[in-house]
């Protein structure tokens, strides 16, 4: 998602029969080139000014309407320096946005195995996001085979039942919250 990418965004997902459509910010179109979400430069403005740029533009993708899901929500976030520690309203705003517009929240887990160390979102955002009753979904974002399903036994392990009951499928751009549901209407080969 981008600011200014919206007619674009909506003529390809009308013209494709999808399942399930995630969005994320990668780049800031207020941001200079060659800056984005992994590479900027901290002297021109505080850490908590490029998260919050960072938290609007994710709320404005929310609020375009074009998408299922939120991916790797934090995916923004510096090590040793987590959002909630400067961002937590900004945090929080989006979370109630992502509910309020019948949008799940993606729990990324690649990010258990990057230099960060914890899933996107973080852990702190993952209780605040379960705690909302904001849908989750699960993804891992494998860039390779062994990558894919990464942690997720751990995530039913960390948050049992809380977590199942809150983890949502797709089928045809329409959230299904029962598993059980969501196996039974996948078209049969």
């Amino acid at each position: 998602w981008e600011d200014g990418v919206e007619e674009f965004v909506a003529r390809f997902l009308s013209a494709h029969d999808l399942d399930f459509v995630l969005m994320s910010v990668h780049f800031l179109s207020a941001w200079p080139d060659p800056e984005w979400v992994f590479e900027f430069d901290p002297a021109v403005k505080p850490l908590s000014g490029r998260y919050a740029d960072y938290f609007n533009a994710v709320a404005g993708g929310i609020q375009s309407g074009l998408f299922d899901g939120v991916a790797h929500l934090d995916l923004i976030k510096q090590p040793g320096r987590p959002v909630l520690q400067t961002n937590r309203e900004d945090v929080a705003a989006v979370l109630e946005l992502c509910r309020d517009r019948g949008m799940s929240m993606e729990i990324n887990t690649s990010g258990l195995r990057k230099k960060i160390a914890e899933p996107y979102p973080s852990w702190e955002i993952i209780d605040m996001a379960l705690d909302a009753g904001v849908p989750v979904t699960l993804g891992s974002d494998a860039h390779k085979p062994d990558q894919v399903g990464l942690a997720f036994a751990d995530m039913a392990s960390r948050y049992g039942a809380r977590i199942q009951a809150n983890t949502v499928r797709y089928r045809g751009r329409r959230m299904v919250r029962d598993a059980a549901a969501a196996r039974a209407e996948r078209p049969r080969a």
